[in-house]
């Protein structure tokens, strides 16, 4: 259904009939994803007597409010005030105003969705998914997404839409930055993961084994490499591609710091802006490949080497 709205409201950008349909279709989708989140959450786990618990009711309200929000977004005062707020955002498109309403709608029933249950805990029940189901389910609906967001054949060439996505070559200087970048991620990651240690040991453990149990099917040198340049390419394009542009890296950098579910509310999830932030720094000053290779390249060396070391 989101596919379905982005292109709408691309086709929308010429038709003001098909601009109403594409809001009623936007409309729709976040009634549906609110109202099923909050339900989600009320009728997960809870008190004994089987009611839901404080914390459950309020990550809910979060959730059934967020379509109310996302909505209002819509409107032309809201409209006006994110273009006043965001250099790139036109007030009169509807593609714009379609983003900002699915920005607003996923980041607060990520906040509810975090609020209502201890997620860490809860994907901790659920299984270890294969490397073609994270990439299906994952990086490869943000390719689609990013490439309907844009327009591609509806308002942009296939050249212009390369463009628009900061894909273009910017030299092996900036391909060896990318490659050093990843090498300064890995460090960084390693100075969170010893202050997470530190300050939060148990929740720092029950992150390590949903880390170790969602990617179990790809715990080899070839899997980590296929759902590092998987999540490099596809996350890269969705958030500094796509999304980047139009709301600022830091905007860029929430939205991919709250989509990492799996880390729950803890410093994980601010070294995960951190990395959001440096790799929107690297993808405004060089293009996008070098950001790519760099979240790529992190990637790959976080999994890999925990393989190769000596235990």
């Amino acid at each position: 259904m989101l596919l379905a709205v982005v292109v709408l409201a691309n086709v929308g950008e010429r038709d003001a009939t098909v601009t109403i349909v594409a809001y009623a279709c936007f409309v729709s989708t976040a009634l549906f994803l609110g109202v099923a989140s909050a339900y989600a959450s009320l009728v997960g786990p809870g008190p004994g007597d089987g009611a839901p618990s404080l914390r459950a009711a309020i990550g809910a309200a979060i959730e059934g409010l967020a379509p109310v929000f996302a909505g209002l977004v819509l409107l032309p005062p809201a409209r006006r005030l994110a273009a006043r707020r965001l250099p790139q955002f036109r007030a009169e498109s509807p593609v714009h105003a379609v983003a900002l309403g699915f920005y607003v709608l996923i980041l607060l029933v990520q906040a509810g969705g975090q609020v209502a249950i201890d997620q860490v805990k809860a994907i901790g029940q659920g299984g270890s998914p294969s490397v073609a189901f994270i990439i299906g389910t994952n990086q490869l609906p943000m390719v689609l997404v990013s490439i309907a967001g844009i327009g591609l054949f509806i308002r942009r060439t296939p050249r212009q839409a390369l463009a628009r996505l900061g894909l273009y070559w910017p030299g092996w200087r900036w391909i060896a930055a990318g490659a050093a970048g990843a090498v300064v991620l890995l460090f960084v990651g390693f100075g969170f993961d010893t202050l997470m240690a530190l300050l939060t040991p148990e929740q720092n453990r029950e992150i390590q084994q949903v880390t170790d149990q969602l990617f179990r099917s790809a715990a080899s040198v070839q899997g980590f490499v296929i759902i590092g340049l998987a999540a490099g390419i596809g996350e890269e394009i969705f958030f500094r591609g796509a999304v980047q542009p139009r709301f600022g890296i830091l905007l860029a950098s929430l939205l991919f710091a709250a989509l990492h579910t799996q880390y729950g509310i803890s410093i994980a999830t601010a070294q995960i802006f951190f990395i959001g932030v440096f790799l929107g720094l690297l993808r405004n000053r060089a293009g996008l490949l070098p950001a790519i290779v760099a979240h790529a390249g992190y990637d790959i060396l976080a999994g890999v080497l925990p393989l190769l070391l000596p235990k």
